[in-house]
């Protein structure tokens, strides 16, 4: 195991970079490398490190019979540095760092401490020829990382930060050849909801709050958050169901009434492979207007994102329930479930959906019929007249299109249902798509 640019053996680190540090040598020649360090390694240890990793042509000479001063092995753009200590490392500390070096490249997986590290010389200098005057917060503070995507969850403390990442590994397994762990239902699936009636406003122009909603239809106190300020229209998290832990979608009309954005189908496309991978079922509250549009999403490139995350969520084959919300419209909002197989789908009183809504589209569609009608104010509400009779959810419904219209306050318990019925599906294993890079 490394973390933190140190191997640790049998529970055993090789130094803290604390250590490693003291040495100024060390500071030169480790600048961009990875650090690996054994406890008191045998040459058939060092080799086989080597293999597990897929580094090779290493030379094991005396540098594995180093005792207190680091000696640098460099090998391309990796140094090997071996120490000899006995301190022991709770398995736990494991969690608290980050650099994890595999097939001989370095990683940097975002958790929750991250060292300080000072603006260099070197990195000053590089960063004021580009004509930026920034400080180390300023290029790459934790505020940037998360609103880039680059970390999940930001919170103040240590403790915090392993309280965190033992939520979020308690609703995985221990690897892709074991299902999810299912704790003891203490929520019952009949909950009173009455709220839910309202939580959805009469006037469609007037938006709501969709955490609230998540927080009524799951397991109370178990939904777990990921990427808040990343892709903000589209809200992403694990939670439970009667102890069932699923992965949870939902549309946040605060930010571009839930269009799909560049950075929104990115956050989908990385979600929906991890579900993928552990075997997570999805829900996904839908409020979907669309694909974002304007010259922004132009230069974002929003359709090529968003032709990713439809192939991503159609490769699936994981059980999807979705509850259409309020609205479901275009592209983005046809991408509501997987295409080709079963999955559930349920609609709220509050839904509409098509191709597009009739506010704005109307006066596209219909614009050579209202230039040309003598009072087009008139043609206009007779078109909506007419077109809202044949948008409406029931005749969706009628044709099975939808398996239900419900009432909002039976969203718990047919989730419940379906998580139920999901489990009893699922395989453990290899997925059939891995997780994209």
């Amino acid at each position: 195991m490394i973390v933190n640019n140190v191997i640790y053996v049998d529970g055993k680190q090789a130094a803290t970079p604390d250590t490693l540090e003291e040495t100024s040598e060390l500071k030169h020649a480790s600048r961009g490398m990875a650090w690996i360090g054994l406890y008191n390694p045998t040459p058939d240890e060092f080799r086989a490190v080597a293999d597990e990793f897929g580094i090779h042509e290493l030379a094991v000479d005396d540098a594995i019979q180093a005792h207190q001063r680091p000696k640098i092995e460099q090998y391309g753009d990796i140094a090997f540095i071996v120490l000899r200590t006995a301190h022991y490392v709770d398995p736990e500390e494991i969690i608290a760092h980050s650099t994890l070096l595999v097939r001989g490249a370095v990683r940097l997986a975002s958790h929750a401490r991250t060292k300080s590290m000072d603006m260099t010389p070197e990195l000053a200098s590089v960063i004021a020829r580009l004509g930026e005057d920034l400080s180390k917060t300023d290029l790459g503070g934790w505020e940037i990382q998360c609103r880039a995507g680059a970390i999940d969850h930001a919170v103040d403390t240590e403790e915090e930060a392993f309280d965190c990442a033992r939520k979020f590994l308690s609703y995985l397994p221990s690897s892709v050849h074991e299902l999810p762990p299912v704790l003891p239902a203490g929520d019952p699936a009949d909950r009173p909801v009455e709220k839910l009636m309202k939580a959805i406003p009469r006037n469609q122009r007037q938006v709501y709050k969709m955490r609230p909603i998540i927080e009524t239809v799951v397991d109370e106190g178990s939904f777990f958050e990921m990427g808040q300020m990343f892709g903000r229209s589209i809200i992403t998290g694990f939670a439970r169901l009667q102890g069932r832990p699923v992965a949870l979608l939902a549309s946040d009309p605060y930010h571009y009434g839930g269009a799909w954005t560049a950075e929104a189908c990115q956050k989908i496309v990385r979600f929906v492979d991890m579900a993928q991978t552990f075997h997570l079922p999805v829900v996904y509250l839908c409020d979907c207007p669309g694909f974002m549009i304007g010259l922004q999403a132009e230069q974002t490139a929003t359709i090529r994102h968003g032709v990713r995350a439809m192939a991503a969520l159609n490769q699936t084959d994981i059980p999807w329930c979705t509850i259409i919300v309020r609205n479901c419209f275009g592209v983005a909002g046809a991408a509501h479930q997987p295409a080709g197989r079963l999955s559930l789908r349920y609609a709220w009183l509050s839904a509409r959906w098509g191709s597009l809504p009739l506010e704005g589209g109307i006066e596209a569609a219909y614009r050579a019929d209202l230039d040309a009608s003598p009072d087009p104010k008139a043609k206009l509400a007779e078109i909506e007249e007419r077109l809202a009779k044949l948008r409406t959810p029931f005749r969706t419904a009628e044709t099975f299109w939808v398996e239900d219209i419900i009432d909002p306050r039976e969203t718990r318990r047919l989730l419940c249902d379906f998580a139920e019925l999901a489990y009893r599906t699922l395989t453990p294993g290899l997925p059939k798509a891995s997780m994209r890079p």
